[in-house]
């Protein structure tokens, strides 16, 4: 493996949207980013039984896999008014998550969140994730937690922030936000088939459901973004 299939650089990014089907993948567009203090990490190890049957080998048992465990999240954001009466804060989805309701009460000078109740629905997130060049999709995902900390004076930790955790159903992961290309994917696709491609492309840093655009193999300038929108890995053909 070269150095450059391995994410080494420090830049991030986080994106944040509510789902309107709870673990359905919901894609951002630039409005939903998070404004990032801490490094934002999302776990979500694989579930592994020994398989019991006897083979013609003195290896070690193999190991069937599972499945997935429920992903974990944590980061710290900074709770930013926006500057405007009745206009919701930088991050307010994950606030409104975090209280239990799909969407804060704007009013014409204020901006309310409120406690869910019993029979109110549980508010799912999507936050894509961009560290270095890795991106990961991470879906269902639930806040279960949210710590305000509060300190007088103006210190850098007495500014807002907004401590979160929670829970996600499922992760898919890009090696890189884009997919190198000789030329524009057919007009009107949305959805693509990401194959090896002769040390252009190695389709294996990419899983069905992840999000990229198309960049030209020997000038890596960007020729194709779905009109921003990206595509949608619909198969990874090795």
């Amino acid at each position: 493996m070269s150095i450059d299939t391995v994410s080494t650089a420090k830049d991030e990014v986080l994106f944040v949207t509510a789902e309107a089907n709870l673990g359905v993948l919901e894609y951002p567009v630039a409005a939903d980013v998070v404004p990032l203090i801490t490094e934002a990490v999302f776990t979500q190890p694989k579930t592994f039984l020994p398989d019991p049957q006897k083979k013609l080998t003195i290896s070690e048992l193999a190991k069937l896999s599972l499945g997935f465990e429920p992903g974990q999240f944590s980061f710290t954001m900074f709770f930013k008014p926006s500057g405007a009466l009745g206009t919701v804060p930088k991050g307010s989805k994950i606030i409104a998550a975090g209280f239990g309701k799909a969407a804060a009460v704007v009013g014409s000078t204020s901006v309310t969140y409120n406690l869910g109740g019993i029979n109110d629905d549980v508010m799912g997130l999507s936050f894509t994730h961009r560290f270095g060049h890795m991106v990961t999709f991470n879906s269902g995902c639930i806040v279960d937690k949210l710590v305000f900390p509060v300190k007088a004076g103006n210190a850098e930790d007495s500014i807002g922030q907004v401590q979160v955790s929670g829970t996600f159903c499922k992760q898919v992961m890009a090696g890189y936000a884009y997919a190198f290309h000789a030329t524009a994917y057919p007009i009107g696709a949305t959805a693509i088939v990401v194959k090896s491609a002769g040390g252009v492309l190695d389709a294996r840093q990419f899983e069905v459901g992840c999000q990229v655009r198309f960049r030209n193999a020997t000038t890596g300038a960007v020729i194709d973004d779905n009109a921003g929108a990206g595509f949608t890995v619909s198969i990874v053909d090795l």
